[in-house]
């Protein structure tokens, strides 16, 4: 009896690895052939489904290079300073909000923190885009 259990054990474990096989095709298929198992079982990651980076997943308003340079500077020595003129001249009022809010939260020391970081996304997003009329990303 104990050898039944055992033999319907391995045959559910032997399942579960070859659907997770199938979900995780990504690492054996780069080229996505229409006989991939993932496609065929409704879902899994290929190796072209990039994740977005956390700076892509936040909306920030890109600038000029200049001025993001500008605004990441203001942001190290005047938190919340630069998120705010980049939120002003992105017209983008969720930057302009997070800007007085790592102002207020500076006194805490993880506004500062805050605003140096996001300071430098700005400027990183300036420099990628180096976009003449501001937009959002």
């Amino acid at each position: 009896r104990d050898d039944e259990k055992i033999q319907i054990r391995f045959h559910e474990d032997a399942s579960t690895l070859e659907a997770l096989t199938a979900r995780t095709c990504s690492l054996r298929c780069p080229a996505r052939p229409p006989s991939c198992p993932a496609d065929a079982r409704g879902g899994g990651r290929h190796v072209g489904d990039r994740q977005p980076r956390d700076d892509e997943k936040i909306q920030i308003p890109t600038i000029d290079s200049t001025l993001g340079i500008i605004c990441f500077i203001l942001n190290i020595f005047f938190p919340g300073l630069g998120s705010v003129i980049a939120g002003l001249v992105g017209n983008h009022m969720p930057t302009v909000l997070i800007g007085i809010l790592q102002f207020f939260l500076a006194a805490l020391l993880i506004g500062w923190l805050w605003s140096i970081w996001w300071g430098f996304i700005i400027f990183t997003k300036s420099q990628k885009g180096g976009a003449r009329n501001p937009s959002i990303v």
